[in-house]
């Protein structure tokens, strides 16, 4: 007589064989239900005689401790799960511990959004029967530290909250949030620093509401982008100063989205407004036809960022200008062209306060005729300006 087969999704708790690697190994039900179901294959008598093997893995960790067969990664955490085990084994169920819908893909993508251990079973069957693994708290999602990315207060760390997220999102460069915390005091615990987006001038419109980022936060630190999570650059950000007007600030090199602009960007809105707010140096200066993202220096040229100098101008104003190489380093803006140091040539002339020759920086184009400014702008003092 043919014993009848196992139903689909019936797991029968016997004692059998996992898949571990490229071997089998016994394997019993654990007192904490995570040891392994099994089912064999069977001839026309009936007589076993395949066992059927499971086992899955995951890829996209950020780390993976083979000893204890855990994938873990900061909140919020996407993993792919793939199925190993026997061929015959084609249908597959999936429970991925978090409370959330199952999935019968083969490989599903999936989500984990809030810190926990997580124990995920799979329940896989074919023609030959049915099979289950579990393996216990084999994921583990940690909180999200300074800087870290998030989307809700939840999955940052005790003190810590989610800026910009989905409860505040910011918009612009802000894809996702990530995990801060104030620093009025200037300082920041654990090896992050103090980086003040406050609005340096608010005079310009006394009523603007500042953004939910322009405050002094903590931010993770950072010597380049790989040192940043995903969608952060690792920026030049002014320091906190005992005085907001002071200068110099000082600036730190931390982990932050692509706003406020920094030295050297374009900074006139679309309605032809120079914004001071978009600028992480709190200066928009009348430059080129876009406007150019400054800050303040000193006559001893202290005060920049990295990547900028302090230049003299003919009128006198003191203001950071970006380094240059070559003319396709200012090309965003048809004004701006890759200047030599030294052209004190009218109030757009100006002149490194440097020592020796110095680089050189996008500054106003150099001009003989208003031709030579066609189309965006027009000639003066030797120096291409707005209209």
């Amino acid at each position: 007589m043919v014993r009848p087969r196992t139903p689909l999704w019936l797991i029968a708790p016997l004692w059998g064989v996992a898949f571990v690697g490229c071997r089998d190994r016994p394997a019993g039900s654990n007192a904490d239900g995570s040891g392994d179901g099994a089912s064999f294959d069977v001839n026309a008598s009936g007589d076993a005689i395949t066992p059927l093997s499971l086992d899955f893995t995951a890829t996209g960790c950020a780390s993976f401790d083979l000893g204890a067969s855990r994938c873990a990664g900061p909140a919020p955490l996407t993993v792919t799960f793939s199925p190993i085990g026997s061929p015959s084994v084609t249908q597959f169920l999936w429970d991925f511990g978090d409370g959330t819908a199952t999935s019968k893909d083969r490989a599903p993508m999936h989500s984990y959004t809030l810190p926990g251990s997580f124990t995920v079973t799979l329940v896989g069957a074919g023609p030959s029967g049915s099979i289950s693994r579990a393996r216990s708290q084999f994921i583990a999602v940690a909180v999200a530290g300074v800087g870290q990315l998030c989307d809700v207060d939840a999955q940052c760390a005790a003190g810590l909250r989610c800026l910009c997220g989905s409860a505040v999102g910011c918009g612009g460069a802000f894809v996702r949030g990530l995990c801060t915390v104030d620093c009025a005091d200037g300082t920041c615990n654990g090896g992050a620093l103090c980086a003040d987006l406050s609005p340096t001038d608010t005079s310009a419109d006394p009523t603007a509401v500042p953004a939910p980022f322009q405050r002094a936060l903590c931010v993770a630190a950072c010597t380049d982008d790989a040192g940043c999570a995903p969608e952060l650059r690792c920026r030049d950000l002014p320091a906190p100063a005992g005085n907001a007007s002071a200068v110099p600030r000082g600036w730190v090199r931390g982990c932050f989205a692509a706003v406020p602009a920094d030295v050297g960007a374009p900074c006139r809105t679309p309605d032809g407004i120079l914004s001071d707010a978009a600028c992480s140096g709190g200066q928009c200066a009348d430059l080129g036809a876009l406007g150019l993202c400054s800050a303040a220096c000193t006559a001893a040229g202290a005060g920049c960022p990295g990547g900028s100098v302090c230049a003299r101008f003919g009128d006198g104003h003191l203001r950071c200008l970006r380094t240059c190489t070559g003319a396709a380093d200012c090309a965003a803006d048809p004004l701006l062209a890759c200047q030599p140091g030294a052209d004190p040539v009218g109030a757009l002339g100006f002149n490194l306060v440097v020592a020796g020759a110095g680089p050189t920086v996008c500054a106003p184009r150099s001009c003989l005729t208003p031709d030579d400014c066609q189309p965006a702008g027009t000639c003066s003092d030797g120096h291409c300006r707005a209209r």
